[in-house]
């Protein structure tokens, strides 16, 4: 690919867009511009080293001051191009544990440790690089999509999030859009329904290239043709880049979907395996999966 902006703008947005159309959209950042440029996992190649294990939560137990514990003795390692998810109703304290793994939070006991790094203590600042994070309602800014995607003002990181994005195959996903990418988000969003505002905030933590990526309820308000085609993005950059996914969700035919899925009950880890082990025994998640499956009946009134 050339190096004018041009051709990647132009395959992803509208084939007539010109560069100066483009250039009158990033201009108008004035919210995003102050934001910190986030850094770019992939910068710095010495400190990811050839451990087989991304993340590896340990006996963790946390507690907020004066009440029960909410995580008991939570235990679970995310390998290289594994889709892990933890299904769990609301309340359970699945978004404490996110929480935990950004460091937001010091556990009571227990440790999460990032074993591929080389560097056994990192900073914050290269913890929470390896990291992407997408929850059910992402900020939006009154910008364009593209804007809220690249949240740059610097032409060269606009143009080679661009590209990357042309590259992972996102086009598909903002056909819909009026403009695509230039499409305006309306203040907090507005201009877009429930799930293209997820999309934008999921392709935004793609873009930063994570190693791990955190879906909390993050595709809740898509439909079901939006999701599928979100999973199999997902999963061609965690083929690409040997990245790992946790996606906690409620959903049981969204779990079905991963390749192992870890069930936490009243703050414990209850059960985990594939989906078909899962499936073939009483838990919460094959409950939930034979309710939704099971035919329901007619309430519809007959006249």
């Amino acid at each position: 690919m050339g190096s004018s902006i041009i051709p990647a703008v132009a395959g992803l947005v509208v084939a007539n867009i010109q560069l100066q159309e483009a250039k009158v959209a990033f201009d108008r950042m004035h919210e995003v511009a102050g934001l910190p440029v986030e850094e770019n996992p992939q910068k710095d190649e010495s400190i990811i080293s050839s451990s087989s294990t991304l993340l590896a939560v340990r006996n963790l137990a946390f507690r907020y001051p004066g009440r029960s514990p909410i995580l008991k003795d939570i235990s679970f390692e995310l390998n290289p191009r594994e889709s892990l998810g933890l299904f769990a109703p609301v309340g359970t304290g699945k978004s404490t544990l996110v929480d935990l793994i950004q460091k937001f939070y010091t556990p009571e006991s227990g440790e999460v440790q990032l074993p591929f790094l080389d560097n056994p203590n990192p900073n914050l600042s290269e913890w929470r690089a390896q990291l992407a994070v997408v929850h059910q309602k992402e900020k939006i800014f009154n910008n364009t999509v593209l804007d809220n995607i690249v949240l740059s003002s610097d032409p060269k990181e606009i143009e080679a999030k661009v590209n990357l994005m042309q590259a992972m195959g996102c086009l598909p996903l903002f056909q819909d859009l009026s403009q695509r990418l230039l499409t305006l988000c309306g203040e907090e969003g507005r201009n877009l329904s429930g799930g293209q505002r997820q999309l934008v905030g999921l392709v935004r933590a793609l873009v930063q290239q994570p190693k791990i990526l955190i879906l909390d309820e993050a595709t809740a308000a898509m439909d079901y043709r939006m999701e599928r085609a979100v999973m199999d993005l997902i999963r061609n950059y965690l083929h690409l880049t040997g990245a790992g996914l946790l996606l906690i969700t409620h959903q049981p035919t969204l779990a079905s979907t991963l390749d192992r899925i870890l069930i936490l009950e009243q703050g414990k880890i209850s059960a985990s395996g594939t989906p078909a082990q899962l499936l073939a025994t009483e838990n919460p998640f094959s409950a939930a999966y034979r309710y939704i499956l099971q035919p329901k009946p007619n309430t519809s009134w007959q006249v």
